[in-house]
């Protein structure tokens, strides 16, 4: 084979030298061994892979190759390489950094000692004079830029050998693209993190700057997450002339094919619109993995044409083919989808305008606002606004839901109301004519003379009994006018509005305890409830409300007990629960009016953001008469907790149970409710009529 390359290359097929070259030109791209990445390629076919070995091994003899050819005659300087302790300037080589086609990177200190914090000096390789124009030019760029995500300009100067050099701020991070893998970032991370090189991109452009080679090695992630903008060196003044003359395709030669856009790849004029093109690149491999040119075994010619003839595929697309980025899927699909693509169109002018317009973008996506890349649609907007206002969409449609049944419920009820009255009216006439008839007929007759008395006094209640039914639908429909008419009613939270309609339940309920519900309006009530979970498992005589389905389960736990048995439990089912639940009992206060009476039961909590209460309370014909509460935050053991409350004369239920909000667990156990004497101190919230402790003295 060594023969048949020194004599020439005519007996190889034509198919084979283009298999060779293709194979070449995929491991020239490769930053790893090839070997074991040739020995799948070429299989058995030794002839093919001695080729290709032959062909790398010409490319490491003739490493003049590695710069651009309009410098090629000029050949680099002697004593380039420096080692540590070397003198350039005022500094002093500590050790090599890194190597590349233009130069060298050097970690290095002040040779005064005034300073020991460790810099970047960068040699130039191969100088001549259209690199020292443009180092002369990077000087002026670096020196007049100053922003926190741009690596800082420092010194410069040229070496004994002619060769220019320059210090700059050392930056101790990793490229972005690895920076992103090590710490695992979800797609809102690497969006927050991308914002911050748009930043540094448009502080650019804002002075009149192209960076024109952005890419994930010009780019560093410090340790505390920010970012570093690095290597100014193909970097082009929008106030310079067009583009240098003859020179200009020489910088164009410079770029990184990768990240370049098709008008650098075509060499033709480049505007800050090349920057978008390539930060739009940069996104599409951070959030897919993969570049959207490079495919397997693609040459550097094949790279060029796709990036100036072929639009890439969608990176939900791209990433679907990577099996750590698929959950992503979702997230990239639609909205960054366009995004990306925008900021990738081959023409200029349909990119985004500017980089400001690009991060703009962004920002909305993360806000959760329609973005401009997304064909604008009614249907859009709308889905877009209920995903932002989630809780005032829910807020407003139970406030409409609770207006609309309690205007239902008010006209239901004032009509059975006057219906009652009517029938009482009727009753306690015939009851009156009835006692007229049995005085005038036999005043001995003390038997009907009892049962028309008996008559007119169930009329009397009866009356009695409609009348009170009557003021209470009268205020119920004067509360629901009211919430109507609050200019407030929007902003009423979803836990406000379940609350009222809880509340009005109840009462209602209290009415059918007493044979005031009739059996044809239960259904309107029973839809006033908040359902309660599938997998609840509810003791009986306890209700369970919730104001968001699906955050919390209520049930019983044999495991964690106070009293031996068995606890009750509520625990929370998502890390953020936006509504709360409410566990409770209700009963008559018939045997406890005007009596004092306690609850107490052994509560504990699990959970930093648990903020429960335990309640009890007494209703009476208007509304709530007395009560008390005890809060219950944080983690804690099992402890005792009490509430003393005293039930008026005309209390009509008593109503106790636990609340919780917020994420966590509680648990109950040894519930007990008693009446005691009036010795045992009411619960109550302590109350002060003046400033205490102005000076914070210790007791």
């Amino acid at each position: 084979m060594k023969a048949m390359l020194q004599s020439g290359l005519h007996s190889v097929p034509a198919t084979d030298l283009r298999r060779a070259r293709t194979l070449f030109e995929a491991c020239s791209l490769r930053h790893d061994d090839p070997s074991a990445w040739l020995d799948r390629e070429c299989g058995d076919d030794r002839e093919l892979r001695e080729l290709v070995e032959s062909m790398l091994a010409a490319e490491d003899e003739h490493a003049i190759l590695d710069r651009p050819l309009c410098l090629a005659a000029e050949g680099p300087k002697d004593g380039l390489a420096l080692h540590p302790g070397d003198q350039v300037g005022g500094w002093e080589v500590i050790r090599e950094i890194g190597t590349g086609g233009m130069g060298a990177v050097y970690l290095a200190k002040e040779s005064a000692g005034i300073s020991e914090i460790p810099c970047a000096l960068k040699i130039i390789r191969w100088p001549s004079r259209e690199f020292a124009r443009r180092f002369e030019r990077e000087q002026a760029i670096l020196r007049a830029l100053d922003h926190p995500n741009i690596a800082r300009f420092i010194d410069a100067g040229v070496t004994e050998n002619k060769c220019p050099w320059f210090v700059m701020e050392y930056v101790d991070g990793q490229p972005i693209d690895r920076y992103a893998l090590a710490h695992l970032l979800d797609v809102d991370a690497l969006i927050q993190l991308f914002r911050q090189i748009c930043g540094a991109v448009a502080y650019l452009h804002r002075n009149l700057v192209i960076h024109r080679d952005l890419k994930p090695g010009n780019i560093l992630i410090t340790a505390a997450g920010g970012v570093k903008l690095l290597d100014f060196g193909i970097a082009k003044l929008l106030d310079s002339p067009a583009d240098f003359g003859a020179s200009a395709n020489t910088i164009t030669a410079l770029m990184t094919p990768d990240y370049a856009s098709p008008e650098q790849v075509r060499g033709k004029a480049t505007s800050t619109l090349t920057d978008v093109f390539s930060l739009g690149v940069l996104l599409y491999e951070l959030l897919t993995g993969s570049k959207p040119f490079t495919g397997a075994n693609a040459g550097m010619h094949e790279v060029l044409r796709r990036i100036c003839e072929e639009e890439p595929e969608k990176p939900s697309v791209a990433a679907a083919r990577h099996p750590e980025y698929g959950s992503r899927i979702r997230s990239l699909r639609g909205e960054l989808d366009n995004i990306v693509l925008k900021a990738m169109r081959a023409a200029p002018e349909e990119r985004y305008r500017t980089v400001e317009e690009l991060d703009a973008d962004l920002g909305r996506y993360l806000g959760g606002l329609p973005v401009n890349a997304q064909a604008d649609s009614l249907l859009y907007r709308a889905r877009k606004f209920v995903a932002r206002h989630k809780t005032g969409v829910v807020a407003a449609a139970a406030i409409v839901i609770l207006l609309a049944g309690g205007v239902v419920t008010t006209s239901i009820e004032a009509g059975v109301a006057r219906r009652a009255l009517a029938q009482a009216e009727a009753q306690a006439a015939n009851a009156e004519a009835a006692r007229a008839v049995a005085s005038a007929e036999e005043r001995g007759e003390e038997e009907q003379r009892k049962r028309a008395e008996s008559q007119a006094a169930l009329a009397q209640q009866e009356r009695a009994n409609a009348e009170r039914r009557l003021r209470q639908m009268e205020a119920l429909a004067q509360g629901v006018i009211e919430i109507y008419k609050s200019p407030d009613a929007r902003n009423v939270p979803p836990q406000t509005a379940a609350l009222i309609a809880g509340q009005a339940k109840d009462s209602l309920e209290s009415l059918g305890a007493e044979g005031l519900l009739t059996p044809e309006l239960a259904p309107i009530y029973a839809g006033m409830q908040i359902a309660s979970g599938k997998t609840w498992r509810i003791p009986e005589g306890w209700n369970a409300r919730e104001t968001t389905p699906e955050e919390y389960q209520v049930g019983v736990d044999r495991n964690f007990v106070h009293g031996g048995r068995q606890s009750l439990f509520i625990r929370s089912l998502t890390p953020m629960p936006q509504g709360e639940t409410i566990l409770s009992q209700a009963f008559a206060a018939t045997n406890f009016e005007g009596r004092r009476v306690r609850l107490s039961a052994f509560l504990a909590s699990a959970g930093g953001s648990v903020n429960a209460i335990l309640w009890l309370q007494a209703t009476g014909p208007n509304g709530i008469a007395a009560g008390a509460a005890t809060p219950i935050s944080g983690p804690a053991r099992w402890m005792n907790r009490e509430l003393v409350v005293d039930i008026p004369a005309r209390a009509e239920a008593i109503q106790f149970g636990l609340r919780l909000a917020g994420s966590g667990t509680i648990w109950a156990d040894d519930f007990r409710f008693e009446q005691v004497s009036t010795a045992v101190p009411l619960t109550v919230s302590p109350r002060r009529d003046g400033p205490v402790n102005l000076d914070f003295s210790s007791k």
